[in-house]
């Protein structure tokens, strides 16, 4: 109840305390008062408060009719008094994250948690104010309420029904703002701290607010009474015709007579008649004896007007109003999505804490564990019954190890013999009461330890899946309890809530995801946070089960890490489990052995860490290596299990023996028994132990050979590296004698660090400041590896010496924790690759001179073996971390044998004798089956290389290991068995191919493969050379380089990596595959003269090793080099360096062949013709005579301007258009010219339908948003044109100001100022060679000045101009990979560059002046990650309202050579996300481009259908919603996506309808009878849920809808007659319902249409009436219906095929201006409209193909 108005007015003129925003704190309850505001307001109003303001009151309004509620206490009996109600917090998720909002009632609020001398006061002001007792305990309760209700005032925002989304800035008072804005933000996760804070702003501002009073009136009285009598009348209220409200609630009245001697009656006690608003009124008629009742209960009666008619009526003098109901809300709603969560879960915490045992008190904890951990531990479902329990016979000590526990099915016998309990587990589960366990009130566990009581778990997870009203409570012991509080509970990670108490001082806290809440001295506060480390005495307490844990993670490892999911669930437990470990283990009083622990620990989260890669795994060896492994794994395992499983069944029938014992002095004869019985299963496990432990000798032993081999190696390196550092310190020398004054300059100084200090210990690298790009990215690669050095060495040096421990563990830790979790930070293969190009770059700083070339030469050795030695090193840490684990399995294996050993001695004793102490036969458990799943582990793990190896081998689906049971695993593999016959059942079937296939890459820089360089290079899945081939398995591959002249030894030496993270290959069904593995290295020695290997075409047999190893394919990443330290390789000379040489691989296949038109794999004269261009001979006879040839190294090279002479030709034409003419910067009489676009036969292009085939049923964008191809020819001659264009056109040139600072040897300031001019650059891809795109640009003008400063006086050293007439100019070859084109905010359309993308060995400068030359190619070396090199233009979008997802924002550049001898340009566009990686650079078609087209503009499938046709269809006007739901293993993401309505109506019009008319005659009479029809509303609704949108074979996008629905339609008859005296009157209709299901088919075919000019080109779905088709049936009409089922057909499709086409056309049919394609299609030449676009399709993607305007 609320408190009174002052005076008796309407409702509008209200007057309370009570405000509308006032704030109040739940946490401190209410107040005992019946009739004043129960609720204090807080000590700050968090709200803007409004006065109670009722719209449109009833000042009418008249009493109701009693109201009666019962009440089993006095608590809620007070709840239902007080009428305050919590609005629920409704949200998108649920109101409480567990599908209930949490209960408050008023009752407990107002008693719970008092004091003995409060609670006794407020007993006795409430008893005063309603007229009995409250405090007798025996009583239970009738409330019985009369109201008025005049209406209700409402919050602002709450008024129109807005929920969920307030305005915080319109309701919030500033300081409460301010102070929301300062709590934690988050999901669920929050420490103490952040915890803190809300509760400080509860005890500020409130936790809740008023949001909606009620105002008007109540009567009320309460009747007591004792149980018999109580239950007897609720009893009777269960009957539903008795009513506790409304008319005939009166008839409560019966009830209220007192109860006597006699035993009639009822009530125990009676209860005053109180009013809300103390109306006078009311004193005065009781004052009067108005209301006595005379009847039941002879004293004042609530119910006396109704049983005396004469008394006063309520309506005629009580007209005062109150706030009779006041409704509280939340204040969570103000603060924001971001803190709900914590919010109701810190605010739960907290109260749970103060108001358990409250009655009605119900938090509704949820349990947001992100693991399905059944799933996870699916395999520790042991055989015991499944507690895995070897007895449930309690011991003084019972330790529990398991991986999962579920605590809730522990049941001892005789648990109160227990002292210590303790559990360690990866994950404990404590379950609801339903669950199992010893429960009490429902809820409660008794927890046995009278002692100590300890969790230990990474994941404590409590309550189920579902949220319960009260979470479980464990009862402990007072000196369990205690220690249980003070860090006896710990875990990492805690889901759910749970309350602990003690039995003696009913103290208790409670524990919200981790914080411990508890309620003392009037007051919650968060004391702890369970999610700590134990203290050490615990921890050393728990050392064996830290070391089983830690083994059986490993174990668990090995298979986890064979998923290639970095989210896989289980690898995300296993990394959070070791991490926990790894934290707690860590203390300032640490022992040697949990130090070795923690090392392990965090050695094993770092391997949990491990990149992921794209595709599935395939291991090195092939399936039929791990057979023998298989076999005799298996062989150990049944033998175990046999003995093992017999053992197991009489176990369990001991078990059922000891859960009858009955008296505790039977205990230790009955541990005796059940000893004896366990006697030789111990026996048998001790074997076994002793087996395992022999099993990890072996392992030890080849453990050490290998690393005995792996340090010989590495000693090896050490000596070969320290060799290469005397050859770099030499020629350092020899470079400071030559040029002393330079030997001082910063730069030059840190690269004789660099090049003397690397690989060495304790070498700190600090980049000079002010240095060049090129020394800040080597110091940064040095500084990673200098970190690896030192990391590497501590590790290898700490566990060098095997012992059970290693020498000094904590520096193993400290080199781990450096390195971070995920490992060390390794160059990558580019940072390798680069270290050489970035010394040149910074060597170039100082003197042009050879000595500098020897620096380069001898540093680039010394990279190369020092990269040897740390991946060596690396492997020699991993091999170490391993013997070391075996070790500790060793040892635990020792440890366990000599427990058993024991045991059977302690068992042998008489009962009176027998130390129970020391016998724990449940936790003995968890270790005995541990080392049965290890090996069951093991099999598993191997079983799953095994099935890798067949998914590659015969490209089978994955076979799935269902539980880790020794049959399950057997069935698995005779799955695997079954899987390879039907892998076998493949036509045709692969086969040898007859010749080798030839790849070759031509145009390759000889300095990218010579001096321990190495060429990279990706072999794509729609390469021509591979067109005709599935399943590509390399049996062999060679590397030949053309344009080789000469080596000093006649042949020269090669090297060969292929990556395999990731590869490809194509399945029989032509789909790409992704697959991962290894990577292998091949090399070869080849004749010069033949640039042949000599045993071609024979190839050597290949030995059984070889036949073990799994076979790659050619679809990966290869890496190439000719190293300049093999002796084979010294003076080497090449034919033309200017023209580069020709990379060749020779790949022997085994493949299945599906011969196209586009390649003839058989024909021999492919092979010849291919070697003669390799060895490129008429090429080689024209330049016999020429004098100058390119030699490297050491050679010299004739100045060339090669691509100015092919140049030479267009600028001429351009100056002459121009009305200029520049003179010849080169000479030479070879005419070169741009590529002409060369014309395709009908005969080698491919139809549109040919390659809409290709697309049929598929995404063949590869993950890609958008994937536009273009005749690379003619993308080359419209970038030529718009250079002719641009060029010489100011707001196309580009200014650039760069000026460096530096000081001279002397000691001086210098400043170098490079000013120059650049024209618009010429862009050129180049055909057949999807590496490169050549750039050129004119310098028109420059300006190079350097500047020494003396005593304040600048004085100019060197200075120099160019001018337009010098014909200067820069070109370079640019790596598509370092190229990507971005579209900004305005649209502008730019080609960005990658950090590196010139390379010296790819760049020269048309500059006479080498200083000039040098700076103006430093420059371009060192652009910065992401330089605007190239603007395109800017899309004119100011009339474009597209798709978000087809606007491009992002794209790479690739240059396709087809099947049909065609060159495209392809640009794969990112609209909706990041862009892919280089490596991702295809298409699952070969031919994306007809014959007759020029382009194609290719949107993936998942964006048409997900976001085109829903978005451009809108709803149609019916409603209509499309959705698009992922394909099932879409890992590749080529599975075609579609989309389904899942609402739409359609009401189709039927007006009422005659279906039949008949004339009969009966006698003289004719009768005439009509049959009507008509429906509700004269409309059927037809639902158009379930619409399915897929593309057909012909690329056209297909309808097909059914439905199969029941609809209800009236049906009636009337009738007249005719007789001699005339016709009567027609009889009125009588309808009657019935039902009639009619199944209801249509499809449509609707192809899409391109429609539209230049920029307004958009699609349209064609929509014919005609094409509609529609079928159906209708079954027989329920009920008495004379209408056929054949006339409703007629009739009811009659109205369907009239009308639904038609409305299907309007939605459909209509141009979808968001569906425009202009940014995608103008994206490369945004200043005009170059492509038109002609026609669209949708085979799988959305496809348009067209053509260029020009």
């Amino acid at each position: 109840m609320s408190n009174m108005t002052k005076k008796p007015r309407l409702a509008a003129d209200v007057d309370t305390s009570i405000t509308l925003g006032q704030s109040t704190n739940l946490l401190i309850g209410y107040q005992a008062d019946a009739y004043g505001v129960p609720f204090q307001p807080s000590p700050k109003p968090a709200l803007i408060e409004a006065p109670i303001d009722i719209k449109d009151p009833d000042v009418d309004a008249r009493w109701s009719y009693p109201i009666i509620t019962f009440h089993k206490n006095n608590e809620d009996l007070l709840t239902e008094l007080y009428q305050i109600k919590l609005r629920p917090v409704t949200y998108e998720d649920s109101p409480s994250e567990g599908g209930a909002a949490a209960k408050w009632p008023a009752g407990a609020l107002t008693l719970t948690g008092l004091t003995d001398e409060a609670l006794q006061q407020a007993f006795q002001d409430l008893s005063s104010q309603i007229g009995l007792d409250l405090a007798t305990p025996e009583w239970s309760y009738a409330l019985v309420r009369r109201t008025r209700l005049v209406g209700t005032a409402t919050y602002k925002g709450f008024e129109a029904g807005v929920f969920g989304n307030p305005n915080p800035d319109s309701s919030l008072q500033p300081e409460a703002h301010d102070a929301i804005d300062n709590l934690v933000k988050g999901d669920t996760d929050i420490d103490i701290c952040g915890a803190k804070g809300y509760l400080e702003f509860y005890e500020t501002f409130g936790s809740h607010f008023v949001s909606s009073v009620n105002i008007g009136d109540c009567l009320f009285q309460v009747f007591a009474y004792n149980e018999t009598e109580y239950e007897r009348i609720v009893k009777a209220y269960e009957n539903p015709n008795n009513h506790t409200s409304g008319p005939g609630s009166e008839a409560f009245a019966i009830f209220t007579a007192p109860k006597n001697d006699l035993g009639y009656g009822y009530t125990a006690a009676i209860g005053t008649i109180g009013i809300a608003s103390r109306d006078p009124e009311l004193d005065n008629i009781l004052a009067k004896g108005l209301w006595k009742d005379d009847t039941y209960t002879e004293t004042d009666s609530i119910f006396t007007p109704y049983i005396s008619p004469d008394s006063v009526n309520a309506n005629d003098v009580l007209k005062m109003t109150a706030v009779i109901l006041t409704e509280l809300a939340s204040v969570e709603i103000f603060s924001g999505y971001d803190r709900k969560k914590i919010w109701r879960r810190v605010f739960a915490g907290a109260m749970y804490a103060k108001y358990a045992g409250g009655s009605g008190v119900a938090p509704y904890f949820s349990n947001n564990c992100p693991y399905d951990l059944d799933e996870v531990f699916k395999d520790c479902n042991d055989p015991l019954d499944g507690d895995g329990l070897l007895s449930t016979l309690a011991t003084p000590t019972v330790a529990m190890w398991q991986e999962l526990i579920d605590f809730s099915d522990i049941k001892l016998q005789f648990p109160e013999l227990v002292q210590d309990f303790s559990i360690f587990a990866n994950a404990l589960q404590i379950l609801s009461a339903s669950s199992g366990g010893e429960t009490d009130s429902g809820r409660t566990i008794q927890v046995p330890g009278l002692s100590t009581v300890t969790f230990l778990s990474y994941i404590i997870s409590v309550g189920g899946s579902t949220a319960c009203a009260e979470p479980p409570n464990l009862k402990l012991s007072d000196a369990a309890y205690n220690e249980f509080k003070a860090g006896r509970l710990s875990c990492g990670e805690f889901y759910g809530g749970l309350r602990a108490c003690s039995t003696d001082s009913g103290e208790s806290f409670v524990v919200m995801n981790g914080l411990v809440f508890e309620y003392q001295e009037g007051k919650v506060s968060v004391v702890k946070d369970v999610r700590s480390s134990p203290p050490d005495n615990i921890k050393e307490e728990r050392i064996t089960d830290i070391q089983f844990g830690l083994c059986a993670a490993a174990a668990r490892l090995n298979y986890v890490l064979q998923s290639n999911d970095k989210d896989n669930p289980a690898r995300k437990v296993m990394q959070g489990f070791l991490l926990w470990l790894a934290d707690i283990l860590s203390s300032e009083n640490q022992s040697q052995e949990l130090c070795a622990l923690q090392a392990r620990a965090i050695y094993l989260a770092k391997v949990t860490a491990s990149p992921c890669n794209a595709g599935v795994p395939i291991p090195y060896l092939k399936y039929d290596a791990y057979k023998d492994v298989v076999t005799n794994v298996q062989n150990v395992l049944e033998t175990a299990s046999l003995k093992l499983t017999d053992f197991q069944n009489q176990i369990r029938a001991r078990k059922a023996e000891e859960r009858e014992i009955e008296r505790q002095d039977e205990i230790n004869q009955n541990i005796i028994n059940s000893g004896k019985l366990l006697e030789e299963y111990i026996s048998a496990q001790a074997d076994y132990q002793k087996d395992i432990a022999a099993m990890y000798s072996q392992i030890i032993d080849d453990k050490k050979k290998e690393l005995d081999q792996a340090l010989s190696q590495m000693d090896e390196m050490n000596a070969k590296l320290s060799e290469q550092r005397t050859v770099v310190e030499d020629s350092i020398e020899r470079y400071k004698e030559a040029v002393k004054e330079w030997v001082n300059e910063q730069m030059i100084k840190a690269c004789f660090d660099i090049c003397i200090s690397l690989f060495t210990l304790g070498f700190a690298f600090i980049t000079p400041s002010g240095s060049i790009e090129a020394l800040e990215s080597l110091g940064r690669t040095v500084q990673k590896i200098q970190k690896a050095v030192d990391i590497l060495d501590a590790v290898i040096k700490t566990y060098k010496k095997f012992e059970e421990l290693p020498d000094d563990p904590q520096q193993v830790i400290d080199a781990l924790d450096a390195a971070g979790l995920d490992g060390l930070d390794m160059p990558t293969a580019l940072e390798w690759d680069e270290m050489e190009v970035q010394m040149e770059a910074t060597l170039a700083t100082g003197p042009d001179i050879s000595e500098k070339n020897d620096v380069s030469a001898a540093f680039a050795v010394l990279v190369l073996r020092g990269k040897n030695l740390i991946q060596c090193q690396d492997t020699v840490q991993q091999i170490c971390a391993d013997l070391s684990a075996a070790e500790q399995l060793q040892q635990l294996a020792k440890k366990q044998e000599a427990r058993l050993a024991d045991l059977k001695v302690d068992l042998m004793a008489k009962p009176e004798d027998l130390d129970v102490a020391n016998i724990d036969l449940i936790g003995l458990s968890g270790k005995l089956i541990f080392f049965q799943r290890q090996m069951l582990m093991t099999l598993a793990n191997t079983i799953v290389l095994q099935d890798r190896a067949l998914q590659y081998e015969y490209l089978r689906p994955p076979t799935p290991i269902g539980s880790f049971t020794l049959l399950n695993l057997q069935q698995t593999i005779l799955k695997q068995s079954m899987s390879i016959n039907d892998g076998l059942n493949v036509q045709p079937t692969p086969s040898e191919v007859k010749f080798p296939i030839i790849y070759e890459v031509h145009g390759v820089k000889a300095e990218s493969i010579t001096n321990n360089n190495w060429y990279n290079f990706d072999i794509a899945l729609n390469k021509r050379e591979f067109m005709s081939y599935n399943y590509v398995r390399v049996t062999g591959v060679e590397v030949e380089i053309g344009g080789i002249s000469s080596t000093n030894s006649g042949k020269y030496y090669t090297e060969l990596y292929f990556d395999g993270v990731p590869f490809y290959d194509r399945g029989f069904d032509r789909e790409m595959l992704t697959f991962q593995t290894t990577s292998r290295f091949y090399t070869g020695l080849q004749n010069v003269d033949t640039s042949s290997h000599e045993y071609i075409p024979k190839r050597a047999k290949p030995t059984d090793f070889d036949n073990k190893i799994s076979n790659i394919t050619p679809f990966s990443t290869w890496r190439v080099s000719l190293p300049s330290t093999a002796p084979s390789n010294e003076g080497i000379v090449f034919d033309d360096d200017s023209r580069g040489v020709t990379v060749r691989l020779v790949f022997y296949i085994y493949a299945q062949l599906k011969e196209t038109k586009y390649v003839n794999a058989n024909d021999a004269r492919n092979w010849q013709r291919s070697r003669q261009l390799l060895l490129r001979r008429p090429y080689m006879e024209r330049n016999k005579s020429k004098k100058e040839t390119a030699t490297m190294p050491g050679g010299s090279r004739k100045k060339q301007r090669p691509y100015m002479q092919q140049m030479k030709d267009v600028k001429q034409k351009v100056a002459m258009l121009r009305g200029r003419k520049r003179k010849s910067s080169c000479q030479g009489t070879e005419k070169h010219h741009l590529p002409s676009a060369r014309a395709l036969s009908a005969s080698d292009a491919m139809s549109t339908a040919e390659v809409l085939g290709l697309m049929s049923g598929k995404s063949v964008c590869s993950g890609w948003d958008v994937v536009f191809s273009m005749t690379a020819e003619q993308v080359n001659e419209q970038l030529r044109l718009q250079y002719e264009d641009r060029e010489g056109q100011p707001e196309f040139l580009r200014e650039i100001k760069y000026t460096e600072e530096g000081v001279s040897p002397d000691g001086y300031p210098t400043f170098l100022t490079l000013d120059f001019t650049l024209d618009c650059p010429l862009l050129q891809f180049n055909l057949n060679n999807s590496d490169y795109c050549r750039v050129f640009m004119y310098v028109l003008s420059g300006h190079y000045k350097y500047t020494m400063e003396i005593e304040g006086n600048p004085i100019t050293i060197t200075s120099y101009d160019i001018e337009a007439s010098d014909e200067s100019y820069i070109q370079g070859d640019v790596a598509l990979a370092s190229m990507e084109g971005h579209i900004d905010s305005q649209h502008d359309v730019t080609v960005n560059l990658r950090e590196g993308a010139f390379s010296p060995k790819n760049f020269e400068t048309g500059i006479d002046l080498i200083e000039f030359a040098a700076a103006l190619q430093a420059f371009f070396m060192n652009l910065p990650d992401g330089y605007e090199f190239y603007k395109l233009g800017t899309l004119d979008l100011s009339d474009f309202s597209g798709l978000p997802s087809l606007t491009p924002s992002a794209f790479k550049f690739n240059v396709l050579h087809t099947p049909s001898d065609r060159d495209l340009l392809q640009l794969f566009i990112a609209t909706t996300g990041e862009l892919k990686p280089n490596t991702h650079l295809y298409m699952s078609v070969d031919e994306p481009v007809p014959g007759e087209y020029e382009s194609s503009l290719i949107v993936n499938s998942k964006i048409f259908y997900r976001e085109v046709l829903p978005i451009a269809v809108g709803d149609g006007g019916i409603g209509l919603v499309l959705n698009s739901p992922e394909p099932a293993d879409n890992e590749g993401e080529d599975k075609e996506w579609g989309a389904t309505s899942t609402a739409g109506l359609i009401n189709v019009p039927f007006p009422e309808t005659c279906v039949s008319d008949e004339w009969f005659n009966s006698g003289n009479t004719q009768n005439h009878l009509q049959s009507w029809v008509k429906v509700e509303g004269d409309q059927i609704p037809i639902s158009l849920a379930n619409m399915v949108f897929k593309s057909d074979a012909n690329g056209q996008l297909h309808m097909t809808y059914e439905s199969n629905d029941n609809y209800i339609f009236k049906y009636g008859t009337r009738s007249q007659s005719m007789t001699i005296f005339g016709t009567s009157d027609w009889t009125s209709i009588g309808y009657h319902d019935h039902s009639l299901v009619v199944k209801i088919t249509m499809n449509s075919i609707m192809p899409l249409n391109v429609i539209g000019e230049g920029q307004d080109q958009s699609i349209q779905i064609v929509f014919n009436e005609s094409d509609v088709k529609c079928d159906g049936n209708i079954e027989p009409p329920s009920g008495m219906c004379e209408a056929s089922d054949h006339d409703l057909q007629v009739l009811f499709f009659g109205k369907f095929e009239a009308y639904v086409p038609g409305q299907l056309k309007n939605i459909f049919q209509q141009q979808f201006q968001t569906v425009s394609l202009f940014a995608l299609k103008n994206i490369l030449f945004p200043g005009k409209n170059l492509i038109d676009l002609n026609q669209g399709y949708c085979p799988g993607d959305m496809v348009a193909f067209g053509k260029f305007t020009e």
